[in-house]
């Protein structure tokens, strides 16, 4: 966090990451699986949907500030119940997490839940979409930070791809809210030990950055895939593209890629919203924001946690 910002700005951004991801969750859930467009459609429309009803991205980002907030920083045990006992299978959770969050509920211990799915752990994007809340937090830390991100995405996504993309997710929301200039992201995001197909995949977003590339270009090169290694890097791609444009910009070209379009978009602008604040999301979006008092109570407890000694 920048040394000058007042506690009510660190508020805004809190709020703005929070509510941004939730908002984007909701206005691209109802395009996901979509074919790629060839070429950018334009903004979202807010005032084409009267209801923002918030996906598993929303919830899990949701339980992860909430379950910060009340521990006072990360419980692993704490977080694994919260997620496990809020998760509503209609939100539209994949089968593996819905299977892990159950055995959990059921008592058994989340280290062996994560994996009786998939030997090796998941590798989705399902670490990744939530772990916004632990870049707020821990953004004056980045080891720490590194560390905590980490541990919350084997609750249920062991796999070193999954976890390295919750990390670089994490570390893109701690550098938008500390006001780090987006031109030295890649070199900061670079510095962390992420395996060979994300190299290559920042490599890439670095040199489409400042081009108008299409949607077709964006998702041949950096994917749009439920897997960690087909998003994560797309959505940091996405969130830098559109920092200086409004948040329904970036939704509807999120939109515009297809496939896994509410993880994106989540992604992306809970990114957008750590830079730009509250101020920045549109009335109307905030006034159809399912459950907005909710995720605006736990940015404020975590931005109230952040800046405790």
């Amino acid at each position: 966090m920048s040394h000058s910002m007042t506690y009510s700005e660190k508020v805004s951004r809190f709020k703005g990451c929070l509510l941004a991801h939730a908002i984007a969750d909701a206005a691209a859930a109802p395009f996901e699986g979509a074919s790629t467009a060839d070429s950018a459609l334009g903004p979202f429309d807010f005032e084409r949907r009267p209801y923002l009803k918030y996906s598993d991205d929303g919830e899990m980002t949701l339980g992860a500030a909430e379950s910060l907030a009340e521990c006072g920083g990360f419980d692993d045990e704490h977080m694994a119940k919260t997620w496990a006992n809020h998760a509503n299978a209609h939100r539209g959770y994949g089968g593996g997490v819905v299977t892990t969050l159950r055995m959990i509920r059921e008592g058994k211990p989340w280290a062996e839940a994560s994996r009786a799915v998939f030997s090796d752990g998941s590798y989705g994007n399902g670490a990744a979409m939530r772990v916004s809340p632990f870049g707020l937090l821990y953004a004056s830390d980045r080891e720490k930070l590194q560390r905590t991100v980490a541990r919350s995405a084997e609750i249920t996504h062991a796999h070193p791809a999954a976890i390295q993309g919750a990390q670089l997710i994490a570390s893109a929301v701690s550098l938008a809210a500390s006001d780090e200039g987006t031109d030295v992201w890649f070199d900061q995001l670079r510095d962390l030990k992420v395996n060979a197909t994300y190299g290559a995949k920042l490599d890439d977003a670095c040199e489409m950055v400042g081009h108008d590339t299409i949607p077709l270009d964006v998702v041949s090169s950096l994917g749009n895939t439920v897997d960690a290694e087909g998003s994560a890097v797309t959505s940091i791609y996405l969130a830098i593209r559109f920092i200086n444009e409004p948040l329904a910009a970036l939704i509807g070209f999120a939109i515009d890629l297809g496939g896994d379009t509410d993880t994106l978009a989540a992604m992306a602008a809970g990114i957008w919203g750590a830079r730009n604040g509250v101020q920045a999301i549109p009335a109307v979006a905030l006034d159809r924001l399912e459950d907005r008092h909710r995720f605006e109570v736990a940015a404020e407890k975590v931005a109230k946690l952040s800046v405790k000694p």
